[in-house]
This record gives structure tokens, sequence and C-alpha cells, in this order.
């Protein structure tokens, strides 16, 4: 998953701080990867990001996000 989502710098380097990888899977993730997503990461690390995520991430203006999901899925208010 990492090399898919983020596609810029190594695997290895992405994980080693994972919040980007989580960001932009709920930004540009399939429904299959969504799936696979929140039946592996806890509500809590999937919250986390979405109070603070890293720059550049979760772009709510994107007609396909999925971060509306996430915000339900934590139990975070909908805004707007």
């Amino acid at each position: 998953m990492a090399r898919k989502y983020v596609w810029w710098q190594s695997p290895e380097r992405t994980l080693q701080d994972r919040r980007l990888l989580l960001a932009q899977m709920m930004t540009l993730g399939t429904a299959e990867d969504v799936r696979w997503l929140v039946s592996r990461v806890s509500a809590a690390d999937l919250r986390g990001v979405l109070s603070a995520p890293p720059v550049g991430t979760l772009r709510p203006v994107c007609g396909h996000s999925t971060a509306p999901y996430f915000l339900a899925w934590t139990g975070e208010p909908r805004v707007g």
C-alpha cells in the first residue's frame, strides 16, 4: 500500500510516519483498499490523522474523497 499511495518516496520512508500513508489512503483509496484500511487501523488512529492531517492531504473538495466516510465512521461530527 505504501508504494501505491505514496509513490514519490520509498515504502520504507513512508512507513516511518504512517500518518501520510493513512491520509493518502483516506483521500485516494479504492473501496477495496478502504475496507482493508478500516479492518487494520483503529478509529483512534484515523481520528488522529483527521484532526492533524499531513500538509497537502485530505482535500475535502475532492469529489471522490473518502474523508467524509472516515469522519462518520470514527464518530467525528460532520462539517457543512
